[in-house]
């Protein structure tokens, strides 16, 4: 119930209240979160730093 009405909540309020370019920083936000947590991971691995920044990339 919560997931649905998030969605909900998001796809009524997208349409008025969040600006085009807040979506994009905040997809940005995430991808640069993801990459840092993908080399932080491989970091922890043991791997090489070159690598582990293409990894996390």
């Amino acid at each position: 119930m919560i997931c649905i009405g998030a969605a909900l909540i998001t796809w009524v309020v997208s349409r008025r209240m969040i600006a085009e370019r807040a979506l994009l920083w905040f997809d940005a936000v995430g991808l640069g979160a993801y990459a840092t947590y993908g080399a932080a991971k491989a970091l922890s691995f043991g791997v090489a730093p070159v690598p582990a920044f293409v990894m996390g990339c």
